[in-house]
C-alpha cells in the first residue's frame, strides 16, 4: 500500500502511520539516529505543533525511511534538503514531509545529513 502523497503539516505523522510503528518504537529509532527531542517533543514534531531543526527533521526521516527500506517499500519521506530543492522548483514552502520516490531519494545523496 502505498502513502498518499500528502503535503503541509502532518506528513511524518502519515508516513508513522504508514510504517505501523508506534509513537514509541519510532522514538527510539529517531534517537539512535541522532533526534534530540524526547518523546513528547517528537510528537509535537510529527502533530505539526513544533517546527522541527533541519537535523531533527532528518533524523524523523532517516527513521522513518529505514522502517520502509525494511517493509521493503520504494516509499520514502524528503529529507530536510530535498524539500528545500522542491520548494524552489515550486512545490509548496509547508511540505514538511513530503514524499519522494526511491530515485530522487538515491539522487539527494543519501541520509540528508542526519547523525548516526
Amino acid at each position: 500500500m502505498a502513502l498518499d502523497r500528502p503535503t503541509g503539516i502532518g506528513t511524518l505523522e502519515a508516513a508513522r502511520r504508514q510504517t505501523g510503528l508506534t509513537l514509541q518504537d519510532l522514538w527510539l529509532r529517531y534517537i539512535t539516529v541522532g533526534g534530540r527531542e524526547n518523546l513528547i517533543g517528537l510528537q509535537a514534531l510529527l502533530r505539526g505543533a513544533a517546527e522541527p531543526t533541519p537535523a531533527d527533521h532528518d533524523a524523523v526521516v532517516q527513521a522513518l525511511n529505514e522502517r520502509f527500506m525494511e517493509m521493503e517499500l520504494a516509499q520514502r519521506v524528503a529529507y530536510h534538503h530535498e524539500l528545500s530543492r522542491q520548494a524552489g522548483a515550486g512545490a509548496s514552502s509547508g511540505s514538511v514531509g513530503a514524499p519522494v520516490s526511491g530515485r530522487d531519494h538515491a539522487e539527494g545523496g543519501g541520509n540528508g545529513g542526519a547523525a548516526r
